[in-house]
């Protein structure tokens, strides 16, 4: 997901046309892709993928822009981002003074506080779509980079995004442009602070909404920041309110337990917080000190270091997370609860001798009661279930080995890589296979049916009806008009008549009938047995 908003009020026509050429340079420097309809091409609806350019953007509005929905190289396309040259367009009745454009991407929240919510806000809405992660999203997040960076007081770039994943889009973009882009103030802890300052006077509206909007790595040097900026009473505040969202046993709590430790703040401060304190979150204690001890607070300093980053949408990560890299890192986070780490360390000993001051039960209580929850992590990891575990996470470390290995031997590894293909790559034996049975599909019926219907019919009439057939997957426009320049070919048209038969509702079989079409070498080498592409 990438969202952009603007405040159109705060920019004059001027400076917005002057950013928008930029982002026309931008699209020209990569193969976005456009959707585009033509509502009487062939008395029916035609769409057809083709380049992004700047165009009068109908049917969906009556202004000049540009529209992006995927790119022309893989053929991935997701939901859509447009932008229109004309400001007017987003402009809007407005009047008196605003708040923060940062503090308007919070401001919708129940639990933000009251002087965050009870702003004027007069932001509006330019990009709001997800990328699923293609290839796409890089350049569209420098896009609105560009936007934002042109505009800093003015307009804010949200979503599944990453300081990592910025610097890459603007070290793309300032490649292209004149000018370069700046990162975003929510990349500079001191910097974003300062500007909060400016909006809020509540401390506490202020270290909530800093927290909120901060996009750097929870580390000890931010707890160091928070405690210098921040008084003790307000950050105990901020804690009892971020962990009353979570119950001990629960990723939430586990994950928010590193954080705390992360940033520097001590066991004792949050068993006051999770427990004693009255007005606190009242949590179970034993349920409390298990997730503590399961924290990974006491892990040795070479079990810190060898557990992999999970965290969905790491501050540093450079590539989008997408849905699988979601479930596999989720499904991992599973797998590896019992082995929970924290850059802070303190040993068994200090944890117990915190529990006993703050919880005022004996020593040897805690001494039963952290021998307990060790023998539990043992015993669960000898269980059959834990076993069966375990042998699946080998079956898929060695399939995933398995697999880099069979990748570096073939060009065309999977369905997705056909957008690829040219005569003399290698093709897996499972994309090999899939082609041969579309290709054998085909053949079975060109011997089975004479198709003299459809050959009778007008050139306008075979094409009328091949776009309406067109119901699973785009075609861009490069396809049509070959498909449009053999009409008269009935042994060709007749091939691209059953190919486009194909009920492509399944996601295999409409990754390889797209693939086909989207790759017009292969669509004309493999399947219509033309020597040369065109």
């Amino acid at each position: 997901m990438i969202n952009l908003e603007i405040m159109p009020n705060k920019i004059t026509n001027k400076e917005w046309e002057h950013v928008y050429e930029e982002t026309l340079e931008l699209i020209e420097a990569y193969p976005f892709m456009d959707k585009i309809i033509i509502e009487e091409k062939y008395d029916t609806t035609w769409i057809y993928a083709d380049r992004t350019r700047e165009r009068k953007l109908h049917p969906w509005y009556d202004d000049f822009g540009w529209y992006v929905i995927g790119d022309m190289k893989t053929g991935e396309h997701a939901e859509n981002f447009a932008l229109m040259r004309n400001l007017d367009f987003y402009r809007h009745d407005d009047s008196g003074k605003v708040g923060d454009i940062f503090l308007s991407t919070i401001a919708w929240r129940d639990d933000m506080a009251d002087e965050i919510k009870n702003k004027k806000y007069s932001s509006r809405t330019v990009f709001n779509s997800k990328t699923q992660g293609y290839d796409y999203h890089k350049y569209i997040l420098a896009i609105a980079c560009l936007i934002e960076g042109r505009f800093p007081e003015s307009a804010v770039v949200t979503g599944d995004i990453t300081i990592g994943q910025m610097r890459e889009a603007i070290a793309w973009a300032d490649k292209i442009l004149e000018k370069p882009i700046p990162l975003t103030d929510r990349a500079d802890r001191e910097g974003l602070l300062g500007r909060l300052k400016k909006s809020l006077q509540s401390e506490y509206a202020l270290l909530q909404s800093f927290m909120e909007l901060n996009l750097t790595e929870h580390d000890e040097c931010l707890g160091d920041l928070l405690r210098s900026n921040f008084s003790k009473g307000v950050v105990k505040k901020y804690v009892i309110n971020y962990f009353s969202n979570f119950l001990p046993g629960t990723i939430g709590f586990g994950n928010s337990i590193e954080n705390y430790f992360n940033l520097g703040f001590d066991l004792g401060t949050l068993c006051e917080v999770c427990v004693t304190d009255k007005n606190g979150c009242c949590k179970d204690e034993d349920g409390f000190i298990e997730a503590v001890l399961n924290s990974g607070l006491n892990n040795n300093e070479q079990l810190r270091h060898d557990v992999p980053e999970l965290a969905v949408n790491d501050p540093e990560s450079k590539k989008p997370d997408t849905v699988d890299t979601m479930v596999n890192k989720t499904f991992f986070s599973l797998a590896l609860g019992k082995e929970r780490t924290t850059t802070k360390y303190l040993s068994l000993q200090e944890i117990k001798e915190v529990f006993i001051r703050k919880f005022n039960k004996p020593e040897g209580y805690y001494q039963r009661f952290i021998e307990k929850v060790f023998a539990k992590k043992e015993e669960s990891g000898s269980t059959e279930t834990d076993s069966k575990f375990s042998e699946l996470m080998e079956l898929l470390q060695k399939k995933a080995t398995e697999t880099e290995e069979e990748i570096e031997l073939y060009d065309i590894f999977r369905l997705s890589d056909l957008y690829l293909w040219k005569p003399e790559c290698k093709v897996s034996p499972s994309v090999e296979k899939s082609l041969k049975r579309l290709k054998s599909f085909m053949e079975d019926l060109l011997e089975k049916k004479s198709y003299t219907d459809f050959a009778k019919l007008s050139s306008f009439d075979k094409l009328n009806y091949l776009n309406k057939q067109n119901k699973y997957f785009l075609i861009r426009k490069e396809v049509w008009d070959y498909i449009a320049d053999q009409v008269e070919n009935i042994d060709i048209l007749k091939k691209i008549y059953i190919l486009l038969n194909v009920k492509a509702d399944e996601m295999s079989a409409n990754n390889l009938c797209k693939m086909v079409f989207w790759n017009i070498g292969l669509l004309r080498n493999y399947f219509l047995n033309c020597e040369s592409d065109r």
